[in-house]
């Protein structure tokens, strides 16, 4: 830890206690109120399931806004995903959780460990904001590996769909999706776990949570191996989590998260790259990143080696409520992430490594000033250290080793009507050192029918992302990638056991990066159609399905001539069924059913000189399910199913992902 995050820290902690009033609620972010109760202090299989908008209009959301904001106020596209819930349905990582979400797209390239990616609404893979308690998990101006988050210690994950750079600033450009963990409570509790599934897999937990006087705790240790389906292809990974709370006086908390982990993946080569001139020919460990002007969020590996990464998250703040209206935080984020890979390819053969260290500060608040009326306002200011070593393949590139500083200010205000009526508008200012200002907008409505219980709601908002390292190491002249976004919808609660919703949604992309070396290359188009259904015919029974239609076009490039095209791994049909089932305290039961349909892909595993051959991808469906028994308040039974029905099916063309994997875990606790 640098001298600099030190004093922060000091600082942070030494904040003065301005006022005395009680705090209340439990927050995803330091400052903001959660649903429910705590994860730890449920029974098992109780009061777990998927809050979104309607029969829970209290719930507060942070994902869309650097404030709190009710979900049944917002008019954005919000949905929440609880973790018990995902867990009991035999999802293992966020990306596995996140397939239910209407509008998201994730593609994993193989099995345990490969690079797992997210699209919100027909965007790219580095256009969206990851969090996690508040602090971003982004690597400069790029994506994130979804498989590097797994589920263990996650309270729940907040979805949103549209720009979200008016509260976050560069690289919310499609969305955000804000990973809460669990907060401790409760007397003092101890726990172990050990479940073992097919193609190698063992997964190993530990884990203590509580509250003792003023001070809360979660804390746990976990380790994955997996061999999975193919030779040199093994992925393993440790980690720990912790997330820490101090009680302040009456009126003030230090909340701190620390997330550590390092892994290792294989890369294989005779199963996903021709021996031929093509990728394994300029390198192993080729990354086809932003090679096709549709697709310039993609990363396929095919070479015969294996990266190692190692990655730091920290996010210390300091809230306190003035009184019951007024609310202050300050806090620090640190985000670390490193990799390296080795190269073995028989001709061409080394390593590679590349880093990144982010320091944010932020300060904000947020006023009910009158009865209805909220403001919100906050100042951030961040660092970012980033290198790259030299590499040969492609094409020889020196070194690269910069700093970026960035700012911004941004407001928001939310209005509150008797009559139903809500009403937000926000902007943020924001200036980079390397690509200057930028200002992005937002506003929302939405609007109750209480008689009739229907929901009317509507969205606009503009967005940016900045260039990535590689980007700025090919050129200087790369303008930040844009989006307009507009959105209607509407919701229909039918009587107190079901709710309908769509969402019609329109976004229009500009200043796209592609190509090699990158530049922008030209303007884009997704828009579609979201639907929802929520059935609770039993206090213990839930089921929700969803379907999305998309339309994604490629639209113009000054680079090949291309008027219009479809974009990459945009499946136009997708839908997802899932059933949660809780009959008892002891007893709970998850099924998800997934549906993706055919999309255009690119095959880099038998291509020529570099050059991908155009393929579509199979439509598939897969079917997970879990079983969670608590046979007594110590000993908890699991039994998880991914892929029950055997699917052959690639997510990325040529990369096929595992097959039926049935896994057996039991944990104890003290």
């Amino acid at each position: 830890m640098t001298s600099r995050s030190l004093f922060l820290y000091a600082a942070l902690l030494a904040a003065p206690a301005l006022a005395q009033s009680e705090m209340e609620g439990e927050t995803g972010e330091p400052g903001v109120e959660q649903p429910g109760p705590p994860a730890d202090e449920r029974l098992p299989g109780r009061d777990a399931m998927d809050f979104d908008r309607e029969g829970f209009e209290e719930v507060t959301v942070t994902a869309p806004a650097r404030a709190p904001e009710r979900l049944g106020a917002t008019g954005r596209s919000v949905t929440v995903l609880d973790g018990d819930t995902a867990r009991r349905a035999g999802n293992r990582s966020v990306g596995d959780a996140l397939r239910r979400a209407q509008g998201i797209e994730v593609d994993q390239g193989g099995g345990a460990g490969s690079l797992t990616t997210l699209r919100i609404r027909g965007a790219e893979s580095d256009h969206a904001l990851v969090l996690v308690d508040g602090v971003r998990v982004n690597e400069f101006g790029g994506g994130v590996d979804l498989f590097d988050l797994p589920l263990d210690g996650v309270e729940r994950i907040e979805v949103y769909r549209g720009p979200g750079s008016a509260a976050w600033g560069a690289d919310a450009l499609s969305g955000v999706v804000h990973i809460v963990t669990r907060r401790g409570a409760g007397p003092p509790r101890f726990g172990l776990g050990t479940e073992a599934a097919g193609f190698g897999t063992w997964h190993e937990r530990l884990w203590t949570t509580g509250r003792s006087g003023a001070v809360s705790w979660n804390v746990q240790g976990t380790r994955l191996d997996a061999a999975n389906d193919f030779r040199n292809n093994a992925f393993e990974e440790s980690a720990s989590l912790g997330r820490f709370s101090l009680d302040v006086g009456e009126a003030g908390r230090v909340d701190w998260t620390a997330d550590w982990r390092q892994s290792r993946n294989e890369l294989p080569a005779e199963d996903t790259a021709g021996y031929g001139i093509g990728p394994r020919f300029i390198g192993g460990t080729f990354a086809v990143n932003k090679f096709f002007p549709g697709d310039p969020g993609s990363t396929v590996y095919t070479g015969d080696g294996y990266t190692r990464t190692r990655s730091y998250v920290s996010g210390l703040g300091y809230t306190h409520e003035v009184s019951e209206r007024w609310t202050v935080t300050v806090a620090h984020h640190l985000y670390r992430h490193d990799a390296s890979t080795r190269d073995r390819a028989p001709l061409v053969s080394g390593s590679s490594g590349r880093g990144l260290e982010r320091q944010t500060v932020e300060a904000r608040t947020s006023l009910e000033w009158a009865e209805g009326a909220r403001t919100g306002v906050g100042v951030e200011w961040s660092e970012s250290q980033v290198h790259a070593d030299p590499v040969r393949v492609p094409f020889p590139s020196a070194g690269v080793q910069e700093t970026f500083v960035s700012h911004g200010t941004w407001v928001e205000q939310a209005v509150e009507t008797p009559q139903g009526l809500n009403l937000l508008a926000g902007a943020r200012a924001s200036r980079d050192t390397d690509y200057g200002s930028d200002t992005s907008l937002r506003t929302s409505a939405t609007w109750r029918a209480r008689a009739t219980l229907t929901t009317l709601r509507s969205a606009w908002g503009t967005g940016f992302k900045a260039p990535s390292l590689n980007d700025i190491n090919t050129s200087r002249q790369i303008r930040p990638e844009r989006v307009e976004s507009w959105e209607a919808g509407a919701d229909q609660d039918l009587g107190e056991a079901v709710t309908l919703g769509a969402t019609w949604f329109d976004q229009r992309f500009s200043d796209l990066v592609a190509g090699f070396p990158s530049r922008n290359v030209g303007r884009a188009s997704a828009d579609g159609l979201e639907t929802t259904a929520r059935w609770g015919p039993t206090a213990w029974s839930r089921v929700t399905a969803g379907y999305t239609w998309t339309r994604a076009w490629f639209l113009r490039s000054s680079n090949n001539g291309v008027r219009k095209q479809r974009m990459l791994r945009r499946p136009e049909h997708a839908g997802s069924l899932a059933l949660d089932l809780t009959p008892t305290d002891q007893l709970g039961v998850g099924v998800s059913a997934l549906f993706v349909g055919k999309a255009a892909d690119k095959d880099f595993t038998d291509a020529d000189f570099g050059l991908a051959h155009n393929t579509s991808s199979m439509d598939y469906v897969r079917l997970d399910a879990g079983l969670r028994y608590a046979q007594t308040d110590d000993l908890v039974l699991s039994l998880n199913v991914q892929n029950l029905l055997d699917e052959d099916y690639d997510e990325v063309a040529g990369f096929p992902t595992n097959g039926l994997n049935l896994g057996l875990g039991m944990e104890l606790a003290f």
